[in-house]
């Protein structure tokens, strides 16, 4: 990963097996006892369903929800939004391409982990109303006008965000010279005219079916304690707020994606893989594709092989229930993300900061925090190496009561043992990420 490159660590951080507070084979077994014991006490302490997320909720203050909710509050985010863009342009478009350079910290790191994974989770979805994207567009429709726009293809869903969050992970993890700012301003360049185009023929609709960062944003999101119901602003829990979530097309591809890329970008970084990259005969761009590929298909199948098994233990449609279960997806998928970049945050996070300061490479200091140091105070080995762990095993433990209560509400037959498939599958999961986390 490029920008674990500028900030001269592996993608999955600092910490190897000697750093955790216990033995490694004991944080494996207890990670996978911790899942086994969570399902043996929801066999038996919860038999219906209880997060009914569509209406779970408490009304926020009217005040708030006005605050929240008004032109001046939203066009003020998207100003910022355009303001951030505009000078994180400035960088990319004039100054220096060397490591100096604050872009691609910026995107791999700020962006990419910062505002869609960490900051999505905790305020909700953000980006949408940040997305400069997103603003030109709407200024555009006012202009344009909507007369011509076509109705989205029927089942699309978010498909099309896709193939988006591919193109992205697949310049993240595999392109070569990622971290230079001609790659990195032709994807950027190539990302806006696609959006644009389909905004033109498909409306602000297309947006919502194809923004790959948009749609990342929101599904994680889902977890903030900040929600809405039926139009309404509420406070609720994270369990409750992905269980009100609607299955839409494409969701188990998205998700699966985002789990698959993580994990690869874990099993790149791993002694076992440089071997095999080394000693081949193919360019590293295909087997970096080859393998990327290879590990989201692999998350994929033994997903829905699960999540099939158990519509056909517990009674229902099999093809139905990947889609019935996929919001169980989006914790382990957000824990991955943590734990593989929490060190790549904290560290490169502060230095991509200090490199904003002097965006054009001049010695200027806008910001005021360019000779300000990192503060490694979060980021010392044992801490880190104790986030990845509860960062997994948690994601997971947040997986099983989503997918228990999903369970007791759409298998009729036998919704405690129509659970096992899905069972094995994070317990596999849970060890297989582990085992990539601290590979070296």
């Amino acid at each position: 990963m490029t920008a674990a490159t500028l900030s001269g660590l592996a993608a999955h951080g600092i910490a190897g097996r000697q750093d955790l507070p216990i033995p490694f084979w004991a944080a494996v077994a207890g990670s996978a006892v911790a899942l086994l014991a969570t399902f043996a006490i929801l066999a038996f302490a919860w038999p219906t369903p209880r997060l009914n997320g569509n209406r779970a909720g408490t009304e926020v203050p009217g005040w708030l929800a006005r605050l929240l909710d008004s032109p001046a509050w939203s066009w003020g985010w998207r100003v910022v939004g355009v303001l951030v863009a505009a000078y994180v342009g400035l960088a990319a478009l004039f100054g220096p391409d060397d490591a100096l350079n604050p872009t691609a910290g910026f995107i791999y790191v700020i962006f990419w982990v910062g505002i869609l994974a960490v900051a999505s989770a905790l305020l909700g979805p953000i980006w949408p109303g940040l997305n400069p994207i997103r603003t030109l567009a709407m200024l555009l429709a006012r202009i344009r006008g909507s007369a011509d726009q076509r109705p989205l293809p029927t089942g699309w869903g978010i498909r099309p965000a896709v193939l988006a969050l591919g193109s992205f992970v697949w310049l993240e993890l595999v392109a070569p010279d990622r971290g230079t700012l001609s790659v990195i301003n032709a994807y950027v360049a190539l990302y806006v005219v696609a959006m644009l185009l389909g905004v033109v023929v498909y409306g602000l609709r297309w947006l919502d079916a194809a923004d790959g960062f948009e749609n990342y944003s929101r599904l994680v999101g889902a977890m903030s304690a900040l929600g809405r119901r039926e139009g309404v602003r509420v406070w609720r829990g994270p369990l409750r707020g992905l269980d009100a979530l609607r299955p839409a097309p494409g969701m188990v591809a998205f998700l699966v994606l985002l789990i698959g890329s993580t994990l690869y970008d874990g099993l790149s970084n791993s002694p076992q893989w440089i071997r095999i990259a080394q000693s081949g005969t193919l360019p590293q761009p295909v087997i970096g594709t080859i393998g990327l590929i290879a590990a989201t298909a692999a998350i994929g199948a033994i997903y829905a092989v699960a999540a099939r098994a158990s519509g056909r233990i517990g009674g229902a449609e099999p093809r139905a229930m990947p889609l019935q279960f996929a919001h169980s997806l989006i914790p382990i998928a957000l824990g991955y993300v943590i734990a593989h970049y929490y060190s790549l945050l904290v560290i490169a996070g502060q230095q991509t900061v200090q490199r904003l300061s002097d965006p054009l490479g001049n010695g200027s200091d806008l910001l005021g925090v360019a000779d300000r140091g990192v503060d490694l105070t979060w980021a010392q080995p044992t801490t880190v190496a104790t986030v990845q762990v509860l960062a997994v095993v948690g994601g997971h433990i947040m997986a099983a009561l989503l997918a228990h209560d999903r369970a007791v509400r759409v298998l009729p037959a036998r919704p405690v043992a129509g659970q096992l498939p899905l069972l094995g599958a994070m317990v596999a999961f849970t060890v297989t990420a582990l085992l990539l986390l601290f590979a070296a």
